[in-house]
């Protein structure tokens, strides 16, 4: 199978923008022979602010177990060619292109940033700008479309930028970095609503989008908590086989989840039961917390193993793993009838 856009970029750029959610949302059958697969979908280099060369960069995810890795540099496309050569093996190792394309609208007291990786794509993309958040996510989205690859909206709480009124009216939002693990970038939210908590919210308005977790790594030569440090954050893929085309739609479809260090040995998720199994490590405990609309909590186990029977009425379930040494894993969300 191909990759196809998700969404009709027809209608994302012409003037039906008040089609309902399911003219956007194209569903991918799960293909046989499923695999799972570590990657990284937000890394930058030394061809735009990183540390370390493309080739360095590629040789520290393969080397920590990764099957994949999309080098995402700041409005350009590093070629990745060269690196597959190099690097590549078949259904081993893959390097993806991609591009960070960096905007901003009009904000006090300056610019607010606005991010989306343009995931798959071969050519660079010109930031599309905008005269508002909104506008600026929903011109660059599209942009990220017309060009075959995949969005995906990068870290909202990078100084405060976007909001879930922002993120709610763009069409082609499939996929949201909620969990941006680089230094900067406001996971924990405090006064101001979590990431987490914007895909919560943008969840029980509806919208179908998947959590990315990612490292946003920047820096391979100095490690300390005030860098942009790989291995922090990554998804696990279940795709037919490794390649951009199958990646990218398991990633359209949900079949991942994300992970800042737990692995999961089982994972169950169906309209009928969710059921996960963390994978064990030393001495820690884990809790596991099944999500529901507004990010309520609708039951939760001290366990590495647990189980949830819908009952309909949730709206949507999703599952949130911690352990006792704070790494957490996250499951996409089941959507349910209401």
């Amino acid at each position: 199978m191909e990759w196809e856009p998700l969404f009709d970029v027809g209608c994302i750029t012409g003037r039906a923008m008040n089609i309902s959610e399911e003219a956007f949302i194209e569903r991918f059958p799960a293909p046989e022979h499923l695999r799972w697969r570590k990657g990284s979908l937000h890394v930058h280099t030394s061809e735009s602010d990183g540390d370390a060369s493309p080739a360095e960069v590629v040789r520290w995810y393969r080397r920590h177990g990764y099957h994949f890795v999309c080098i995402t540099d700041h409005n350009r496309v590093t070629p990745v060619d060269s690196l597959n050569r190099e690097f590549g093996k078949e259904d081993r190792f893959l390097v993806i292109p991609g591009e960070e394309i960096t905007d901003n609208y009009p904000a006090p007291p300056g610019e607010g940033p606005v991010h989306i990786t343009a995931i798959g794509v071969s050519g660079s993309i010109q930031p599309q700008g905008g005269p508002d958040a909104t506008s600026v996510l929903r011109n660059d989205t599209a942009a990220v479309l017309t060009a075959g690859g995949l969005p995906m909206i990068n870290h909202p709480n990078f100084r405060w930028s976007l909001t879930a009124d922002d993120l709610f009216p763009v069409p082609g939002l499939s996929l949201l970095e909620f969990q941006n693990r680089g230094a900067t970038t406001n996971n924990l939210g405090f006064d101001r609503p979590d990431p987490e908590e914007l895909w919560d919210d943008l969840l029980s308005r509806g919208r179908r989008v998947y959590g990315v977790a990612s490292d946003d790594a920047h820096h391979f030569t100095a490690f300390s908590p005030r860098h942009d440090n790989p291995g922090r954050g990554w998804v696990m893929v279940r795709s037919a086989s490794l390649s951009i085309d199958s990646l990218l739609n398991a990633l359209v479809a949900g079949h991942f989840y994300s992970t800042t260090g737990i692995i999961l040995e089982d994972m169950e998720t169906s309209p009928d039961r969710l059921k996960i199994t963390a994978q064990r490590w030393e001495y820690e405990r884990h809790r596991i917390e099944f999500i529901g609309l507004g990010g309520g909590i609708l039951k939760t186990v001290y366990s590495r193993e647990a189980e949830y029977i819908p009952n309909g009425a949730e709206g949507y379930v999703r599952i949130r793993v911690t352990d006792s040494n704070g790494l957490q894993a996250w499951t996409q969300p089941v959507f349910l009838a209401i």
